[in-house]
């Protein structure tokens, strides 16, 4: 009897600690610890060439186009969805409104961190609850 219950045991765990397949779409972007998994690095970034693809004249419009996640904020513990903060050229520059203030062509990446990534970066005092965007230029 004991010896039954032990292997009970054992399946019960095996059980707990298997994965669930996602049905989420592979676009989604999970904000955890780990970071991305490596399908979804590909959709994090925009790059100059797609971003002049759009015809847009702003960063915003653009990202809205490409990637409207991006701008969205993320649900923490149930409440309103955070701020997404903007950093361009590493500094910090403000909410997603600011984007529409950035012009296409000195661009040359456009890129999503989740919070958790954004906070290991830059500390606890970053305005990245919702995640970060983040632009290069040229004039770097």
């Amino acid at each position: 009897m004991p010896r039954r219950i032990k292997w009970l045991l054992l399946l019960l765990q095996l059980a707990a600690c298997a994965s669930v397949s996602s049905t989420h779409d592979p676009v989604v972007l999970r904000d955890d610890a780990v970071g991305p998994r490596p399908d979804q690095r590909q959709f994090r970034a925009l790059r100059s060439a797609e971003l002049i693809a759009t015809q847009e004249t702003n960063a915003a419009d653009a990202i809205a186009k490409l990637r409207p996640d991006f701008m969205r904020g993320r649900m923490v513990a149930g409440f309103q969805p955070s701020e997404v903060a903007v950093y361009v050229d590493e500094a910090y520059l403000g909410d997603v409104s600011v984007l529409r203030l950035i012009p296409i062509d000195p661009i040359t990446e456009i890129r999503f961190e989740s919070s958790s990534e954004t906070f290991a970066r830059f500390g606890l005092m970053c305005h990245c609850r919702g995640g970060a965007i983040f632009v290069s230029t040229r004039r770097r």
